[in-house]
């Protein structure tokens, strides 16, 4: 009778690596990615994000103006920046509105006013894994502006997740915490 070895069992899949937001500004440093890249934490994975599209880059700009342009004194507008919600979730949103009276990178879920991902290819990674972690975050007022439908899906932290139905590019759309902010997005000629 042979002698049988008794083997460990294997794992399935491979394990992955769950990053922090202190393992992130470390690669930075070491030039491992670059500040300001298109890398972003999403629940301590790292994703690298597609290149813009035009029709992106062009809805982003104007938003850009005309948020800065119409917000009051009290209300900040950041645009294309890293959002810790926590050390494994730091997402670059397009845009967040949050009180002028706090530093932008101090911002927090609940301190923000609106939180806005333009959607040209992104739509599902914004809808379906963006939009939960927002919402698990404390994020009171998320949009997501889909390019290709021309509608944006609105989500309050109050109300539905998301609310329906999505709202057309033509209908003017105002953010509840902000409601001085009033946008027609078929104004952007996008």
């Amino acid at each position: 009778m042979a002698d049988t070895i008794s083997l460990p069992e294997r794992p399935v899949a491979p394990e992955r690596k769950k990053f922090t937001w202190s393992d992130v500004e470390a690669m930075m440093r070491a030039g491992v990615i670059d500040e300001g890249g298109p890398e972003e934490l999403l629940d301590g994975e790292i994703w690298v994000m597609p290149a813009e599209g035009e029709a992106h880059i062009d809805l982003k700009t104007w938003l850009n103006r005309t948020l800065v342009k119409a917000a009051p004194d009290h209300i900040g507008v950041a645009c294309d920046t890293t959002l810790r919600l926590s050390d494994a979730h730091a997402p670059s949103p397009d845009f967040f509105l949050f009180p002028a009276s706090m530093k932008a990178s101090a911002a927090r879920g609940p301190d923000l006013l609106l939180l806005i991902e333009i959607a040209d290819t992104s739509r599902k990674k914004d809808l379906d894994i963006k939009g939960p972690k927002y919402r698990e975050h404390g994020v009171r007022e998320y949009w997501v502006i889909d390019l290709a439908a021309r509608v944006t899906h609105v989500h309050r932290l109050d109300g539905a997740w998301p609310e329906t139905p999505p709202i057309a590019f033509e209908t003017d759309l105002s953010p509840t915490l902000a409601p001085e902010l009033c946008l027609r997005l078929a104004d952007s000629g996008v």
